[in-house]
């Protein structure tokens, strides 16, 4: 928590408890699914910081219930050897606090990111180009945020929609 300028902490115990699956899956000798699911329940415990507020109870800064990501890709041959691979995927986060102290101005809410790509490699794979789009919904996200007595709260934002092409050569 910031005090003035001030970075102020205290020792503090917590209780994490949580599940994760992943599951990956060949449907056919080219395409490939994938699915992740996480699940936790992260509070701290007892937690007084140096100015004696109580966050007792409070999730834990970050600590989103439940997370999931999606993944579909697909290997395309063609002739002379090279390929193509085709990815799309999703990555969902459900809402989290900043800090400690659980504010509302501090609580990110939920929030799911589509990317893609289309990668040709080369038959030796020392060439491959890509080409992708990330955040394809273009959905508006917080990844971090500061509530400061100086500059009120301070919030650094998630990457847009961004495309873009990728050559790499490996030697």
């Amino acid at each position: 928590r910031l005090v003035g300028s001030l970075l102020v902490g205290s020792s503090a115990e917590a209780t994490s408890e949580g599940a994760e699956i992943d599951i990956t899956g060949l449907v056919t000798e080219n395409w490939t699914l994938q699915a992740n699911y996480g699940y936790l329940d992260a509070t701290y415990d007892t937690f007084t910081d140096d100015t004696g507020i109580n966050y007792s109870g409070n999730d834990l800064p970050r600590a989103p219930g439940d997370s999931f990501f999606l993944r579909s890709s697909y290997r395309t041959p063609l002739p002379g050897g090279s390929e193509v691979d085709w990815v799309v995927s999703y990555a969902y986060s459900g809402s989290f606090y900043f800090d400690p102290a659980n504010s509302p101005a501090m609580k990110e809410g939920s929030a799911g990111l589509w990317d893609a790509s289309a990668t040709w490699s080369s038959p030796q794979e020392s060439w491959n180009v890509s080409v992708w789009g990330k955040n394809l919904d273009d959905e508006e996200y917080r990844i971090h945020s500061i509530l400061s007595n100086i500059a009120g709260t301070v919030d650094l934002w998630g990457a847009p929609r961004t495309y873009g092409a990728t050559v790499k050569y490996i030697f």
